[in-house]
Order: structure tokens, then sequence, then C-alpha cells
């Protein structure tokens, strides 16, 4: 989730930087990060209504870019598609889930 200029994570709120430093951890304000707690950050570029990351093993820089379409900024083109995803489990998973806490106020705040 894009909080302000950090990214957020959707599960337990922990909050990264565009360098990829651990901010802010959840519903904690007074916790300061640990320096490990750091993550990757990657280049990335908003084109076509699409996010593009760059990813490379060896963190080598993009030798291409994906080319911009005036018809889809102008709006004359727009996507229509949609696609839907049947996630298998295992029934475990379920009170796994409901075990990590920590998650519970941030993703299902509505419901509890």
């Amino acid at each position: 989730v894009v909080n302000g200029d950090c990214v957020q994570c959707p599960f337990h709120a922990w909050q990264f930087n565009a360098e990829g430093t651990c901010i802010g951890v959840g519903g904690h304000p007074d916790v300061i990060p640990p320096k490990s707690s750091g993550i990757q950050s990657y280049e990335v570029l908003e084109a076509n209504g699409l996010i593009y990351v760059h990813y490379d093993a060896e963190l080598r820089d993009p030798s291409w870019k994906p080319p911009v379409f005036d018809e889809i900024a102008s709006g004359k083109w727009y996507l229509g598609a949609w696609s839907g995803h049947e996630v298998l489990t295992h029934c475990a998973e379920i009170p796994e889930n409901g075990s990590d806490t920590a998650h519970l106020d941030v993703l299902h705040k509505e419901f509890i």
C-alpha cells in the first residue's frame, strides 16, 4: 500500500521509504525499527497506467524501458480486462494466519 512517500505492508503496516529503510512498525509508534529490517529497493517506472518494477539478480541498471503510448496517457485507450484467481490452500493455513495477531488490526480492523 502506498502511504505518503512510503510503501506500507498491508498485513502489519511496517513502512519503508524509497531507499528500503524501515521507518515505522505498524501500530507501535514508539518502536525504533532495527537496521536489519530494511528491504531492497528497486527502480520503478510509471507508464501506460501501470507501474513497472525492474529486478535484476546482479543489481544491474535496466537496459531498456517500455514504450509509452500516447493513446493510453490521453485516455483514448484503457484497460478493460478482468481476471480472477482461485487460491488453493490447506485448511491449517487459516488458523495459522489468525494466530499472527500483529496483522489483525491492520488488515481486519473493520471485522474485529
